[in-house]
């Protein structure tokens, strides 16, 4: 993993960041395909960290995709949905691949969303709004992770630590 990482950002030969970006997706592909079989043969231990890896290489595709896209391009938005979309992907296949590594990912990158979306407006009122559908968000999550099963135990109760947390952390940031 670390060596692919260095490998496509510090690799003179891939200047152009689609190219980039492309190796980056097939090693993203690669350890969110091995995360899955890896559960299907009940390596969960392994699985759970293959999946981490695969999480970790999503958002470093999604960084180098971004930095792709032509001039005029809005990549702050164009980010926010791909975030939305990559989480609301990684939270249902969390569920029901039964790893609790993208299922945590994906309900912290739905927290994430709303002040990802306000920011480039950069006025307070945006950022307050962005903050509290953050929080009304995290809410919402955490009512929904206290109905959902994923991985070997049933509780979510690291998930449901994390929304709320990530809940305070949106309030204070609106009242800031």
């Amino acid at each position: 993993a670390v060596a692919a990482a260095v490998f496509t950002f510090f690799n003179p030969d891939l200047r152009e960041a689609g190219a980039r970006a492309a190796v980056m997706a097939g090693v993203t592909a690669v350890f969110l395909l091995g995360a899955w079989l890896l559960v299907r043969r009940h390596l969960r231990f392994s699985a759970e960290a293959v999946g981490a890896l695969g999480v970790v290489f999503l958002v470093l595709t999604v960084v180098s995709a971004l930095a792709a896209l032509p001039t005029g391009m809005d990549a702050e938005f164009i980010g926010a949905v791909v975030t939305l979309v990559a989480g609301a992907g990684m939270t249902v296949l969390g569920v029901r691949v039964g790893l609790r590594g993208w299922l945590w990912s994906g309900l912290v990158a739905l927290v994430l969303v709303p002040p990802m979306l306000a920011a480039p407006d950069g006025r307070a009122p945006a950022m307050v709004a962005g903050f509290l559908a953050s929080a009304a968000a995290a809410s919402a999550l955490t009512a929904l992770a206290a109905r959902l099963r994923a991985g070997a135990s049933g509780s979510l109760a690291f998930e449901r630590i994390t929304l709320t947390l990530l809940q305070a952390v949106a309030v204070l940031a609106a009242l800031w």
